[in-house]
């Protein structure tokens, strides 16, 4: 029998892992249950590490539990790796980011284990990463794109007329400029649910090497593994709107005189 490929099992941390590593012991698993949990930096190494490498990342999201959002990152950076993807969504509403991604998507548990027993080809596109490029020229924004965040793009269109400004539009088309982009911009307004497709693209950043610039609204508590795929993170958009005018350059040295002057200004 040919070697079977090493599989990410991503999903949360509901009883599936075992049931999965039992049935089909001829594989070869990477479980993120045995990453270091001592910090969030060692974790979030860990997962998006193992989300990268292993050929196939296998993503359940069983019925009647919202779809996680590290899960999404997972599947962002393998995605963008150009892995094999299997999708199991037991949920009544799909996603179709999800659909058009996966190479293979189930609805059933148990109808995705059985064509795992047959064997599983993967279809590695092996894609590059971005050409590396300092320059803070092309900006994506996604997440919540309310008014606050619309406003923010007119007036940083105004006030910076080099950069290129994007919003978010039809996420499967947007991913496939992801090599465009030099900068990503994520906005998770307080007491609305994290957008899932904004998570993908962070993973999908995190594999091209793109900085990340966070806003998350949500307090008292954030959620640590999505800052930990961040280079930046911002209080409010006041602060997102100074960093798309300022930051024209992002490597470390011109970067970081950018932000000394922020932290002045914010008291930070």
């Amino acid at each position: 029998m040919a070697k079977k490929p090493r599989i990410y099992l991503a999903g949360s941390f509901y009883a599936f892992r075992d049931e999965i590593i039992k049935a089909l012991p001829e594989y070869f698993f990477s479980d993120p249950r045995t990453h270091r949990q001592s910090s969030i930096a060692k974790l979030v190494m860990d997962d998006m590490t193992e989300a990268e490498k292993c050929p196939v990342l296998y993503a359940y999201f069983p019925k009647g539990k919202a779809r996680g959002v590290m899960t999404y990152a997972e599947i962002g950076c393998s995605v963008a790796k150009g892995n094999h993807l299997i999708v199991v969504d037991e949920n009544e509403q799909k996603d179709p980011l999800l659909e058009s991604l996966a190479n293979h998507h189930f609805t059933d548990f148990k109808e995705s284990l059985e064509f795992l027993k047959k064997g599983v080809t993967p279809v590695n596109l092996k894609n590059k990463k971005k050409t590396d490029s300092q320059l803070c020229s092309k900006v994506y924004l996604c997440g919540s794109t309310d008014y606050g965040l619309q406003r923010v793009v007119e007036l940083a269109k105004k006030l910076d007329v080099k950069k290129e400004f994007i919003l978010k539009s039809d996420p499967a088309e947007d991913f496939k400029k992801i090599k465009e982009y030099d900068l990503v911009v994520v906005h998770f307004p307080a007491h609305v649910e994290r957008d899932r497709h904004a998570c993908f693209f962070m993973g999908a950043a995190w594999y091209h090497d793109i900085p990340v610039l966070l806003l998350d609204e949500n307090k008292p508590w954030k959620y640590p593994p999505l800052q930990g795929l961040a280079r930046r993170h911002s209080e409010d958009l006041t602060g997102v709107l100074d960093y798309l005018i300022e930051v024209e350059d992002l490597s470390i040295n011109e970067e970081a005189v950018k932000m000394y002057e922020f932290f002045k200004i914010y008291k930070t």
